[in-house]
């Protein structure tokens, strides 16, 4: 009988991930005759499987009541059931309420049960580590996200379920970029790429090949880029899925601005607004366009879409990306030496910098001030600027060199 339930399982399990078409009520029904027969791991798994679906369509009555009988279950029985329920609770926190450190908790309090019980399940403990390195990534801790996904790795997963550790190396991908070990990273991207290919996932495939194609770009491997874009575009013109296809676009602005081939770069961005955008996307496009028509000389129109994404990014309160169009703006007004419109956007700039300790961003402000200066001919705070950009360039040296070997010892240790 167990085995013929885990078998009708994997059945429901594959016709969410490879098909994405589930009878919900059948669904309802196996775990109602799972609970009844007492095999609680299948009970939990069939009911988060549930949970998933509640919660990607937004259906917060329906997942409430799912998640209300894994607690009940979980307190009346404990393990499996009271770890799914941890971790039901702590994805929604995460992926719905955006409550990371309350995330956290819950994924931490699935960890402590599933210990405490001396369970064994490999997909379950993946689930646990994927997810809180996920929470943790978003928090911006890589240093204790990483090691999550280490863990998850770790996990001896059955054949069925091996396709999601396609998600770990890419979000491990993701980290390694920021500690710029590009290779790595690529390593990693083309392992999930090996994998999705594998299990045929075209949803995950889609979205790998724009990673790889931005770690490609990094390594200036052009050809390679675009390759992986036109692929990942492809296919997510064939899925009919705008948020991928508006993403490959805007990477491939990214791809072309990294050529010097601007124009071309800002047809792809202005397509990628085009086709879908977020108010904070929208904030980054802008910036890069500016930039872009900053390159090709074309300041009135550089102008345009810097002010456009401040007025943005002031209605949605982005300090980061106001920071960013606040510091380019101020740039592009020096090189056209209009030195007061410079001074005035690089001074909103400055304080925006310290409050969010952004030592990178500082450094580039301070070398605009000796810039300004230095157009102005006023030497003496010229030499002033000059001084601050030299100590800021050693701080933000010796942060990141500080981070990197930070980040290789825990990855040694780990």
């Amino acid at each position: 009988m167990e085995k013929t339930f885990r078998n009708k399982y994997f059945q429901y399990y594959q016709e969410y991930y490879f098909s994405a078409k589930i009878d919900i009520p059948l669904l309802e029904d196996f775990a109602a005759e799972v609970l009844k027969s007492g095999y609680l791991l299948l009970y939990s798994s069939a009911v988060s499987l549930l949970c998933k679906l509640a919660n990607e369509t937004r259906a917060v009555d329906r997942f409430q009541g799912y998640l209300n009988q894994l607690k009940e279950v979980g307190e009346e029985k404990g393990g499996y059931p009271k770890v799914h329920y941890h971790i039901n609770e702590g994805l929604y926190l995460m992926d719905v309420k955006n409550k990371l450190d309350d995330a956290i908790t819950e994924l931490q309090a699935a960890l402590k049960v599933f210990q405490d019980n001396k369970l064994d399940n490999p997909l379950t403990i993946f689930t646990i580590n994927q997810f809180m390195g996920g929470a943790y990534a978003r928090l911006g801790d890589d240093l204790a996200a990483y090691p999550c996904f280490t863990n998850a790795l770790k996990a001896n997963l059955n054949e069925i379920f091996k396709f999601h550790k396609g998600a770990t190396y890419v979000q491990m991908a993701i980290i390694e970029r920021k500690f710029h070990l590009t290779t790595q990273a690529l390593q990693k991207n083309l392992k999930s790429l090996e994998i999705h290919r594998k299990y045929k996932i075209d949803r995950n495939l889609c979205v790998n090949l724009i990673k790889i194609g931005v770690v490609y770009t990094e390594l200036s491997r052009y050809d390679e880029a675009l390759s992986a874009f036109t692929e990942g575009l492809e296919l997510a013109e064939k899925l009919n899925n705008i948020l991928a296809i508006s993403e490959t676009l805007y990477s491939m602005g990214m791809l072309y601005s990294a050529k010097g081939e601007y124009q071309t770069a800002i047809e792809y961005y202005n397509k990628s607004i085009e086709v879908h955008s977020t108010p904070i996307i929208t904030c980054y496009t802008l910036n890069n366009l500016g930039n872009a028509y900053n390159n090709c000389g074309l300041h009135e129109e550089a102008e345009q879409k810097y002010l456009k994404g401040i007025e943005i990014a002031k209605e949605i309160k982005d300090d980061f990306i106001l920071l960013k169009l606040y510091s380019n703006f101020g740039l592009d007004c020096i090189r056209q030496e209009k030195y007061d419109q410079a001074l005035e956007y690089l001074k909103l700039a400055e304080p925006l910098a310290i409050k969010i300790n952004e030592v990178d961003v500082q450094k580039i402000i301070y070398l605009s001030y000796t810039e300004l200066y230095t157009g102005l001919k006023n030497y003496e705070l010229k030499s002033e600027y000059s001084m601050l950009y030299a100590e800021k360039l050693k701080e933000y040296y010796e942060i990141k060199l500080k981070n990197n070997v930070d980040f290789m010892k825990m990855i040694v240790e780990s």
